[in-house]
C-alpha cells in the first residue's frame, strides 16, 4: 500500500493519502479522535484494501491544527480534492464523514463541485460550538467556510467549561429539540440532493454521543422525494453504536457498545454476536453504495 502525507503548512490541509492498485474512486474521509467513531487513518486504510484511493483528512488534533475544533475552514477540503484530482485513474470523488466530521462535509458536498457524492454516518443536525485550546466554549462556531461561521448550538449548560464530548452533545440535543433552534442550525443535506448528488445516511440506535438515529429519521422523512429518485439511502442498526460504517475488521468484535470501551455496559454474548452482525452488514452496505454511485 501506498501512504503519502499532506501539512497544511504545505498543502493547505493536514492528511495522509493511502493507495492500493488502480482505483477509480477517490474517497476522502472525515472523523474524529474524540467520540467512538474509527479514526480516518483506520476507515482510509480499510477503504485502500478494497480499491478505493483513501484520503484521511485531519481537521484538529495534529501538530500544525488546533487541539480541538474551532472555526475550522471546511473549505480545506477543497485543498484534498485537488490531491485526488490528479491521481490519472481516479474518475469520482466522494466525501465520506463520520460524527464531528459529518458538520464539516455538509458544506463541502453542497458547496465543491467535484465532489460527487457524500456519506453521513453517525450525523450530526447542525454545526456545534467550537473550543478552545484552553478547553473553554468559543462562543464562535466550529465550522467556517470562506471565513463565514456557519449557524450553531451554543452549549448553554456549561457557562463556557468544555464539559468532554458526551455531555456537551447531551445539552446540544436538548437545544436540537426546540423547534425555533432547529430550524435556525439546520445544515440542510437536501441542498446536496438537489445536485444530483447521491446521499447515504447511517447510524446506529445506540449512538452513545447523541440520538444519530433520530438524526437520521427525521431527514429521512423530510427527503423522502429523494429517497424515491434513488439519491437518498438511509439505513439505521438498531444495536450499533457511535462506530458504525466502515470500520476496521479488529473493531467488530469488542466486547462493549462503544470502541475505547467505557461506553455503557458489556453485552450479553447473544447480544454482541448479533450487534457484530450488524456492524458487518452496516461495512458492506457502505461499501456496496461506494461501488454503484
Amino acid at each position: 500500500m501506498q501512504r503519502r502525507k499532506y501539512a497544511v503548512s504545505e498543502d493547505g490541509f493536514s492528511g495522509t493519502l493511502y493507495v492500493e492498485g488502480q482505483p477509480e474512486t477517490g474517497v476522502i474521509i472525515l472523523s474524529d479522535e474524540f467520540t467512538d467513531a474509527p479514526n480516518a487513518d483506520g476507515i482510509a486504510r480499510t477503504l485502500a484494501r478494497s480499491g478505493f484511493a483513501a484520503l484521511a483528512v485531519r481537521l484538529w488534533g495534529t501538530d500544525d491544527l488546533p487541539v480541538y475544533p474551532d472555526r475550522i475552514p471546511a473549505n480545506r477540503i477543497e485543498s484534498a480534492v485537488r490531491v485526488l484530482r490528479v491521481i490519472p485513474m481516479v474518475r469520482k470523488i466522494v466525501l465520506y464523514a463520520c460524527s464531528l466530521g459529518t458538520a464539516y462535509a455538509v458544506p463541502a458536498a453542497v458547496w465543491i463541485p467535484e465532489i460527487r457524492a457524500c456519506a453521513l454516518i453517525s450525523p450530526l443536525w447542525s454545526a456545534f460550538e467550537g473550543i478552545l485550546s484552553t478547553g473553554q466554549m468559543s462562543g464562535h462556531s466550529a465550522v467556517i467556510w470562506k471565513g463565514q461561521e456557519l449557524p450553531y448550538v451554543r452549549a448553554v449548560r456549561y457557562a463556557g467549561a468544555f464539559p468532554g464530548f458526551r455531555q456537551l452533545f447531551t445539552g446540544f440535543e436538548e437545544q436540537w429539540k426546540e423547534p425555533g433552534i432547529a430550524r435556525a442550525t439546520d445544515l440542510h443535506p437536501e441542498r446536496i440532493l438537489s445536485q444530483g448528488k447521491p446521499l447515504l445516511m447511517m447510524a446506529g440506535g445506540k449512538d452513545e454521543y447523541w440520538s444519530s438515529w433520530q438524526v437520521t429519521s427525521a431527514y429521512a422523512r423530510r427527503l423522502g422525494v429523494f429517497a424515491r429518485q434513488g439519491l437518498f439511502t438511509e439505513r439505521i442498526y438498531m444495536r450499533c453504536g457511535h462506530c458504525l460504517g466502515i470500520v476496521p475488521e479488529s473493531l467488530f468484535h469488542l466486547p462493549f457498545t462503544g470502541v475505547r470501551g467505557f461506553s455503557v455496559f458489556p453485552d450479553a454474548v447473544k447480544e454482541r454476536r448479533l450487534r457484530t452482525m450488524e456492524m458487518k452488514e452496516a461495512h458492506l452496505t457502505v461499501l456496496d453504495w461506494l461501488t454503484r454511485i
